[in-house]
Parts: C-alpha cells; structure tokens; sequence
C-alpha cells in the first residue's frame, strides 16, 4: 500500500522529533529509550520498522549508531 502525502508528512514529523530528541541527548540517545517513545505515541509498532526508520535517518546523515546510542552527526547541525 503507497503512503499517502499525510504518511508521509507524519513520518517526516517523527523523524525530525527524533532527531531532535538525539540532539538533546550529547551523551548518545539510547535506542531503547527512543522506541519506547515510539510505542507510547503510536502504540505496536514492530522493532523492526523502528529500525528501518531509525536506519532511514542514519542514511540522510542525521545520526550515527554507535553500541545502543544514536548521536547526532554533525552534518545534521549544519543542515538543520
């Protein structure tokens, strides 16, 4: 099933909150702590699919995966 352009708009809004939430974290983002976030806003979402999206924001040079930590790249400051 295609994303509709309000999918989209919400994963890209999800996306940018968790990339503002690793920003605020200077000690890394612990992965689990982000999908509980995931789970208590959207409810069962897979661990997988929040792999995928937290794969898909490493991919765009956001974050950076080191251990259970996400930090923020510094490419994501300069690029907002």
């Amino acid at each position: 099933m295609p994303l509709t352009k309000s999918d989209l708009e919400l994963v890209l809004a999800v996306a940018q909150a968790i990339v503002e939430t690793v920003a605020e974290s200077p000690d890394g983002a612990p992965a689990s702590a982000l999908y509980l976030a995931i789970i208590t806003s959207f409810g069962d979402v897979p661990y997988a699919r929040f792999e995928v999206l937290m794969q898909a924001i490493a991919d765009a040079g956001k974050v950076r995966k080191i251990g259970h930590l996400y930090f923020l790249t510094p490419g994501a400051r300069r690029n907002g």
